[in-house]
């Protein structure tokens, strides 16, 4: 079955459809909360990977017929910026490769045995490892260049080490890695596992070998995207550390490189605030295309349900043949005010639109025919 919003499985809808030009190439605004019930006043953040976002509260599209800007749309700054913290091919790096085992891929924050001392803290002193730009490793690693020799066909597994510097570090809300491995990795971020590649799960030592030889070996492999929470990233000097495990233990060659990016929102207001009930309509436009609609309606303030709102009167079948006088009264019991948008009664073809606000101790009254109702009862006063 096809995967339709997967943009990385080349089975998907979407890369079919712009295949075919019948989809935007502009990927659309993400709303921080899809629909639902939000406080007055939320501020909910919309982002898009380019372009600017222009959005709608009243059900308009943001998009007039013809392609142009609605004028009573709103616009935030769309887009991100992608930092790159340690690039392929990068010198710098640290590396072990004597053969020498350092600690289980268990040994991680957290752990008893995990300190200082440990080859994966950020504090561990690599002073007596090797130095050297990437590509790391011996042999012939297709469509790559080795620029450090590390390691040999004797050894299992090659650790391996390098610091990157981040500014304001709460800006980052995902960090990408993207890894050549010949054979299998482990990564490791501030002393904390990433992802690990060819290599099964659970604890390694330096003698696992990795699931089986990379092919083809020079790939460079996605790994899970991390997305940022408080203390992944630290200010200032971050470390990340890689063992490379071998398949099997005895190869003609082991290579390493990686490549670490952080995103970060474009700076500006990338927010909006709701304060009624109604449908947020949003695009991303960049060069003069338009992405695709996002559109999700908000209940604003507290909705009604069954401990707020209460059938207080009903009119029911009224003497004589004609009923078009019936009638339902409802009432808010409780001590705010309720919004009934959508709300309806089973068996009565009436809902009520987005936006009805009834205030604390308030009643409304359904009525099946406004015209016999207005006729047979004063509706002085009555709104």
């Amino acid at each position: 079955m096809p995967v339709i919003l997967n943009e990385s499985d080349s089975r998907g809808i979407i890369p079919e459809l712009r295949g075919q030009n019948l989809y935007p190439l502009i990927d659309p605004p993400v709303f921080g909360q899809h629909g639902g019930v939000v406080a007055n006043g939320y501020e909910l953040p919309v982002t898009a990977t380019t372009g600017a976002i222009y959005y709608t509260l009243d059900g308009s599209d943001p998009r007039e017929v013809g392609g142009g800007i609605n004028p009573g749309a709103g616009m935030l700054t769309g887009g991100a910026t992608v930092d790159t913290f340690i690039d392929l091919e990068d010198s710098g790096w640290r590396y072990l490769g004597n053969g020498v085992a350092q600690s289980d891929s268990e040994v991680v924050v957290g752990h008893g045995s995990y300190g200082v001392s440990d080859w994966k803290h950020p504090s561990f002193d690599d002073s007596s490892w090797g130095t050297g730009q990437a590509l790391l490793g011996y042999g012939t690693i297709s469509g790559r260049t080795t620029n450090t020799t590390v390691g040999s066909a004797s050894t299992n597994t090659v650790y391996f080490r390098k610091e990157f510097t981040v500014t304001g570090v709460g800006d980052y809300t995902e960090l990408a890695f993207d890894i050549v491995r010949d054979d299998g990795a482990i990564v490791y971020l501030n002393g904390v596992e990433v992802d690990r590649s060819n290599i099964t799960a659970g604890n390694k030592t330096y003698s696992d070998d990795a699931v089986a030889s990379s092919s083809p070996e020079g790939e460079l492999v996605a790994l899970n995207t991390l997305v940022l929470s408080p203390g992944d990233l630290v200010e200032g000097t971050n470390v990340i550390a890689v063992e490379l495990h071998q398949a099997p233990s005895s190869t003609s060659d082991l290579g390493m490189d990686l490549r670490v990016r952080g995103t970060k929102p474009n700076a500006g207001a990338n927010t909006v605030t709701l304060t009624q009930t109604g449908t947020l309509k949003a695009r991303a436009l960049n060069g003069g295309e338009w992405s695709a609609l996002t559109e999700a309606e908000f209940i604003v303030g507290t909705p009604a349900g069954g401990g707020n709102l209460v059938v207080s009167e009903i009119y029911y079948n009224p003497p004589g043949a004609d009923e078009s006088t019936e009638w339902i009264e409802l009432m808010n019991i409780s001590a705010g005010t309720i919004d009934l948008t959508d709300v309806s009664l089973t068996g009565i073809p009436y809902t009520f639109p987005a936006g009805w606000l009834l205030p604390a101790g308030g009643r409304i009254v359904i009525v099946k025919d406004q015209t016999a109702f207005a006729a047979a009862y004063n509706t002085a006063g009555i709104t």
